[in-house]
């Protein structure tokens, strides 16, 4: 059978969320059914269509109540014009909307939970609600799963945990050849000949990703007299102030040439085959974790902050490094522990860890499962 599934999100610019809109998408086409993302658009807006999805902007990422009433009608309106069999919302102000249209035409309704959504009051954990208001809803890691059935106290039935995938070019960087690692290097403003270690820190530029934990632990790791590199790829979104603030601490730390913000990549396979080490280094838990699972499916030596799911994700001392999150001290032993290892042993844990990656973490493992999902609702939906 068939599907015809509309996703809604809120924009469809860089995150962990879109790049699954995307990947969900190319496997509906790849089993003959029919996709729409209804966003108000986004660069990855035309990797959607090249995967053979539908597009149509609305206005579903503002919060103001009376553009979320109207975008009832308005998501309603594109799915009946779309056939649809399921609607399936990936953020809260979207899914609100999605609710009430889903009600409206009698589809099925899924959510996917994407992050640890805060609720310090009643008022906000009605908010947060809508995400389980439907016919189900997806955690993307036991964490989160967890989260949901204590917070908004529902039948644990009612959640099907599927992790994120990383995608398969993920698990190809280690054949990229040293001639095209040096042509990402000169793109990444790098000096390809510059043998200092290379530490990679891949995420949007805001706080609570900890790139400024990073940049301490590299000051202390220079006064250890080791020279290193730390590469901060990532948008931020509007945040200019944070990076701004990176690049004057890394000038007071006296890291000046050691740190590179180059902005949004969209090659991330081939920055991370660039890598010595792999940094995770949130200060609040993540959903799932992206960064880690796509650098150990890289075969990449990942340090991540022990916090949400990188507990699942990574094992310690077999396939990663767990650190006590914002503690730039604990990271900088870690690092430099990583660094020692003997070549033998780094490469058992890389092996390890792609291996694990392939086993767990494929986004076709994903793709079959939330396929299944969307089936299981249509039929009984």
């Amino acid at each position: 059978m068939s599907l015809r599934v509309v996703q809604i999100i809120p924009a469809l610019d860089s995150g962990g969320a879109e790049r699954t809109v995307l990947e969900i998408t190319r496997a509906i086409t790849d089993a003959g059914g029919k996709s729409l993302v209804i966003s108000s658009g986004g660069r990855l807006e035309a990797q959607v269509k090249e995967a053979g999805g539908e597009t149509v902007r609305l206005p579903v990422r503002l919060k103001n109540p009376y553009t979320m009433w109207r975008n009832i009608d308005r998501i309603a309106r594109a799915a009946k014009a779309f056939n649809a069999d399921i609607l399936h919302a990936r953020s809260r102000v979207p899914a609100w909307s999605a609710l009430f249209a889903a009600r409206r035409l009698g589809l099925p309704f899924i959510t996917t939970y994407h992050g640890t959504y805060n609720a310090q009051n009643a008022l906000k954990r009605f908010y947060n609600s809508v995400m389980v208001r439907g016919d189900m809803v997806i955690a993307n890691s036991d964490f989160i799963a967890a989260r949901i059935a204590d917070e908004h106290a529902i039948d644990p039935q009612h959640i099907k945990t599927i992790y994120r995938g990383a995608d398969e070019s993920f698990f190809k960087a280690a054949t990229i050849t040293p001639d095209q690692n040096r042509q990402t290097a000169r793109a990444l403003g790098l000096d390809p000949d510059d043998t200092r270690p290379l530490l990679l820190l891949p995420g949007r530029l805001t706080r609570w990703k900890g790139q400024h934990i990073a940049l301490e632990a590299l000051s202390l790791l220079k006064k250890q007299g080791r020279s290193l590199r730390l590469l901060l790829p990532g948008d931020p979104q509007g945040r200019t102030q944070y990076g701004q603030h990176l690049q004057n601490m890394a000038d007071t730390l006296g890291l000046h040439g050691s740190v590179i913000l180059p902005g949004h990549i969209s090659d991330m396979p081939a920055v991370y085959a660039l890598a010595d080490i792999v940094l995770v280094t949130s200060t609040r838990p993540e959903a799932f974790g992206r960064v880690a699972v796509e650098a150990q499916a890289a075969g990449c030596l990942a340090v991540s902050s022990a916090l949400g799911g990188a507990l699942e994700t990574i094992v310690p001392e077999h396939t990663g490094f767990l650190v006590p999150p914002d503690d730039p001290k604990a990271l900088a032993r870690t690092i430099a522990h990583v660094l020692d290892m003997d070549n033998a042993q780094k490469y058992r844990i890389r092996q390890s860890a792609q291996k694990r990656a392939k086993h767990m973490f494929t986004h076709e493992v994903m793709c079959e499962k939330t396929l299944h999902a969307y089936h299981s609702l249509v039929k009984t939906g």
